[in-house]
């Protein structure tokens, strides 16, 4: 197997240097051959995962350079490993391999805690960290470090920054020297990439109304969806694999039923079953028996299963990371495979960005997710007021994402939205908005520039003390706002008033000049 020249690149800077790297690539663009050609340059290595389909997809990649070597893992990870090997024309897993091998993170703290782990610690390895963004000192992976004391780390991920905001940066306390990344692809990578034809373009669908005060960020056991997840797959993704994001694992079930009583074939995986059931229904999705995968968490980071074709994502995330996790897990190409089909019905797009916006990545200051959002529409008429508020101010519908019980629930009663009946309401309340601001509030186009230079300022403080005056003196918010919106010519102040006038206006004559104003208009 060749490397890419881009993947080159990255191997080549990666053995020319001796420091902690952390080596970032879009997914799908190919971060296991890089590391497999690792293990096959260093001379004592292990790639190490934390899931158990991660182990298999890094094994079949040391298999593809033709790489002996063992696996720490349980016996069923294993045999998946040697099922992987057969396209490759043999097994290339060695019993007993010191020398090169694939390790589930707790597999082999395990054994390394019960004095079974039969490696020789002290020797200088070379630690290959797959979806290494889980890495901080303090955690599992740590303790991996502090096993392996003599070691070299190099971590691979799609997305060098944490959820929960740690940094990965040795200088903050992280363990990474530094970002290692092709040079060619810093800047706009995914429409590189999809240029090169290595990632699958896309169509991206996300309901235009669903803006960001749109969703909660309270604990709550609802959640607004902008239409029905099955009359979306009909009509964008008939007959296509699709991974459906869902918001727990009562819902994924839920879902998968629905699918199926509309006779689409689906499947869940959770946490809650068994590595062997999960590999089932992976299995049954590869194979195209299944065309529907609803799950909470499980097809994120490290799933590599090209003939993806669709993603529907029916939960909200406040993570960026694993927004960009998610949106990766449909861009990757496949035989067959013409374009991406990419819903959005809970409107992550409008926090995290559409899936080629060009992201500028740094292990010191990494992408943060934005803060929590204070108002939200009514659901019957669209009308935006704040969160807390029980009932809407315009209508008296009840707030259904009022929840002042805090709970954590595990399900989510799901309400869908009909994007094509809303957009006539919201229009509508929309509308009566910018009428009730404009009674109450003085238009903020009361800041514009009339003109540049002294003359302007001149102007530009004859006008504020004149609005201010005629507004103490009674005259209506919505009549003050007509003038404003209507009169920005710097002649009609020259020609009504003197420079005095900005700072000593009479309430008399600026009334007298109102009144001539609105007759002429």
């Amino acid at each position: 197997m060749k490397l890419r020249d881009y993947q080159q690149e990255i191997f080549d800077l990666i053995i020319s240097a001796t420091t902690n790297d952390l080596i970032q690539l879009d997914t799908g663009a190919g971060k296991t051959p890089i590391e497999a050609a690792l293990c096959g340059w260093a001379e004592h290595s292990i790639i190490v995962a934390h899931r158990n389909i991660l182990i298999s997809q890094c094994s079949e990649k040391l298999a593809a350079f033709s790489i002996m070597h063992d696996t720490i893992s349980t016996e069923h990870t294993r045999r998946r490993c040697m099922l992987a090997h057969k396209k490759h024309g043999k097994n290339f897993i060695s019993r007993g391999n010191k020398k090169t091998l694939v390790a589930s993170i707790d597999s082999l703290i395990s054994r390394y805690k019960r004095g079974k782990l039969d490696l020789d610690t002290n020797l200088s390895w070379l630690i290959v960290i797959d979806e290494a963004h889980h890495i901080v000192p303090d955690n599992k992976w740590g303790d991996l470090l502090d096993i392996f004391h003599n070691s070299r780390v190099i971590g691979f991920t799609a997305t060098p920054g944490r959820m929960d905001g740690q940094s990965l940066s040795r200088k903050k306390g992280g363990v990474f020297d530094k970002l290692v990344q092709c040079e060619y692809l810093k800047e706009k990578s995914v429409s590189k990439l999809i240029n090169k034809n290595i990632l699958s373009g896309f169509k991206f669908y996300s309901p235009e109304f669903y803006e960001k005060s749109h969703r909660h960020r309270i604990r709550s056991d609802t959640l607004l969806i902008a239409n029905d997840p099955i009359k979306i797959y009909k009509k964008f993704m008939n007959n296509r694999r699709t991974i459906m994001m869902c918001a727990t694992i009562k819902n994924a079930e839920e879902h998968t039923e629905l699918f199926r009583n509309a006779g689409i074939s689906a499947g869940c995986i959770s946490s809650n079953m068994s590595a062997v059931n999960v590999s089932r229904i992976i299995d049954l999705f590869s194979a195209g028996k299944i065309k529907v995968l609803c799950n909470v968490d499980m097809v994120g980071e490290g799933f590599d299963l090209p003939a993806v074709d669709g993603l529907i994502m029916a939960r909200q995330t406040k993570s960026f990371i694993m927004y960009r996790q998610w949106i990766g897990r449909a861009l990757r190409t496949s035989p067959g495979k013409d374009i991406a089909i990419i819903v959005d019905l809970v409107g992550n797009a409008n926090d995290h960005g559409y899936p080629d916006d060009n992201i500028i990545w740094d292990i010191d200051n990494p992408p943060r997710t934005p803060s929590a959002i204070k108002n939200a529409p009514c659901r019957c008429c669209g009308f935006w007021y704040p969160i807390i508020d029980m009932y809407c101010p315009d209508c008296g519908e009840e707030n259904i994402l009022h929840n002042r019980r805090q709970s954590i629930t595990p399900y989510k009663e799901i309400y869908n939205l009909d994007i094509e009946l809303i957009e006539a309401s919201r229009k509508e309340a929309d509308r009566r908005y910018l009428q009730k601001k404009k009674e109450m509030e003085i238009s903020e186009s009361n800041n514009y520039l009339i003109s540049y230079g002294h003359a302007g300022k001149i102007a530009e403080g004859i006008r504020r003390n004149f609005i201010d005056v005629i507004h103490k003196s009674g005259i209506e918010i919505i009549k003050i706002n007509e003038f404003i919106e209507k009169d920005r010519n710097i002649n009609f102040w020259f020609s009504n008033f003197t420079a005095k006038d900005a700072d000593n206006l009479s309430p008399k004559k600026a009334l007298r000049i109102f009144k001539e104003w609105q007759k002429s208009n």
